[in-house]
C-alpha cells in the first residue's frame, strides 16, 4: 500500500478497529474548547476529551509546560522518580484526602492499584498460606500462573489446583486467563497472589 498523506474519515472504517465510532469530521487544530477541520470549518467542542481529562486545545499555558519539560527531561522509567511528580503529589496530599499518590496511565492501572491496596498478599506458592487466607468473607482470588517481574517464575501446578479446591470449598466463583484454568468469573492476573476480603 503506498504511503499518501492525504487521508479522510472513510479510511478509519477501512484501517482502524471499530472500538468507537468518530464523528464525520476530522479536525486538525484547537484553541480552548474549538477545534477546526481541514476545510476551515469552525465548531465547538462540548465534549474535548472523552475518558480523560477536559483541558481544551492549546491553552498557551497548557503548551508551554510539556514543551519547558521536554527540554530538560523528557522520559525517566519506574527506578527513578522526578522532581515534577514529587511536586504534584506533594500538592494534592496537602489539598485532599490522600496520605500517598499513585500515578497511572490508565484506569485499568488505577483499579490495578485499588485491588493490591485492598489485598492480603499470600506468598507465591505458599499452599498453606493461600488455604489460611480463603475463606466465606472472601470475595475475589487474583492469581498469576506464572509471574514474570522477577525472571519466569511458574506456580506448582499442585499449589494451582488447592488454590481451586480452596475457593470452590469457600463458595468463591472460579475463572481463569491464557494459562488453562476453566474460565468462569475471578481473573488471573498481575503481580503475586491477591486476595480482596469483603
Amino acid at each position: 500500500m503506498p504511503h499518501t498523506d492525504s487521508v479522510d474519515r472513510a479510511d478509519f472504517d477501512r484501517l482502524m478497529v471499530p472500538s468507537y465510532g468518530p464523528s464525520g469530521f476530522i479536525p486538525v487544530r484547537g484553541e480552548r474548547a474549538r477545534v477546526w477541520d481541514r476545510d476551515g470549518r469552525e465548531l465547538i467542542d462540548f465534549a474535548d476529551g472523552i475518558a480523560v481529562n477536559a483541558l481544551g486545545y492549546a491553552h498557551p499555558a497548557l503548551v508551554r509546560a510539556p514543551v519547558e519539560q521536554a527540554g530538560k527531561l523528557w522520559h525517566v522509567s519506574n527506578i527513578y522518580t522526578n522532581e515534577p511528580a514529587l511536586r504534584l503529589a506533594s500538592k494534592l496530599v496537602a489539598v485532599t484526602f490522600a496520605e500517598r499518590v499513585l500515578f497511572a496511565n490508565s484506569g485499568a492501572e488505577a483499579n490495578e492499584a485499588a485491588f493490591k491496596l485492598a489485598r492480603r498478599h499470600v506468598p507465591f506458592n505458599d499452599i498453606s498460606a493461600l488455604e489460611e487466607s480463603v475463606s466465606a468473607n472472601t470475595c475475589a482470588v487474583v492469581l498469576e500462573p506464572m509471574q514474570g517481574e522477577s525472571g519466569v517464575l511458574p506456580a506448582e501446578r499442585a499449589y494451582l489446583e488447592r488454590a481451586r479446591r480452596a475457593w470452590r470449598a469457600a463458595g468463591v466463583r472460579r475463572g481463569s486467563d491464557r494459562h488453562g484454568l476453566r474460565r468462569r468469573t475471578v481473573r488471573l492476573s498481575k503481580s503475586k497472589i491477591s486476595f480482596a476480603a469483603s
